[in-house]
């Protein structure tokens, strides 16, 4: 009978059979992976990482920030411009009294003088301000090439240390080396700026050792397989008697 709200269900035909629902296969567990399919390492375990990827990681450069250029000048940069505004806030007619003007303006000869000794006065006014500011400038980049060496020093006595550390080294302080050290520890020491020199050359060593093993087993040929057969019994029986009796 068909449902009169719902969907009619047809009678099975005699002689069909009901369709078969396929059974759950459960995938046996392995040493690599368990009941569920799942791998093992999957879940969390650690993977140690090749060799050669090691290395990679090894000269990345750091996630510090460099530090940003200074300016290498020890005056500072000092443009005509900046110096002409300077002087043209001097006024070095003040030096000049009001008698010497005044006997200047009267001509003749006192006239004469007195300019004469208003050009001094003025003269020796400029001399003593470029003095000044002249021994200030020096004063100034003294104290900032001072300052900057100091910055310098330690990252010039590391940079000595691993030469000397190299140098002390048969083959890495041969000239042949240089080449290839010579990058490695600028890569190695942007990697680690904080590292001590000693540091760096433990980095350095460990790098060339671990890449030089792992390009001779690059080079090494591939083992042969056994297949298994007795070629010796098989000549032996594949030669005639009067060559075997040799």
């Amino acid at each position: 009978m068909f449902n009169i709200f719902g969907k009619s269900e047809a009678p099975a035909q005699p002689g069909t059979p009901a369709p078969q629902t396929p059974p759950s296969i459960t995938p046996p567990e392995t040493p690599t992976s368990a009941a569920n399919g799942v791998t093992p390492h999957s879940v969390g375990t650690p993977v140690e990482p090749a060799p050669l990827d090691k290395l990679a990681t090894m000269v990345q450069p750091s996630a510090i920030p460099p530090t940003p250029p200074t300016d290498d000048t020890i005056f500072g940069k000092i443009s005509t411009q900046d110096l002409m505004a300077a002087a043209g806030k001097m006024d070095f007619t003040k030096v000049i009294d009001k008698d010497t003007i005044a006997a200047a303006a009267a001509g003749g000869e006192q006239g004469v003088q007195a300019l004469l000794d208003a050009m001094n006065k003025v003269s020796q006014h400029v001399y003593a301000q470029s003095a000044a500011a002249s021994t200030a400038l020096i004063e100034k980049a003294i104290s900032t090439n001072t300052e900057r060496l100091t910055e310098r020093l330690p990252s010039a006595l590391k940079h000595h240390a691993i030469n000397d550390q190299i140098a002390s080294n048969p083959i890495l302080g041969h000239a042949a080396s240089k080449p290839i050290l010579d990058g490695l520890v600028a890569s190695l020491k942007e990697a680690n700026p904080n590292a001590s020199a000693d540091a760096i050359v433990a980095k350095a060593n460990e790098y060339l050792t671990t890449y030089t093993t792992q390009f001779l087993a690059s080079q090494a040929p591939a083992p042969q397989a056994d297949d298994g057969m007795d070629w010796e019994a098989y000549f032996k029986e594949a030669m005639p008697a009067s060559i075997n009796k040799m």
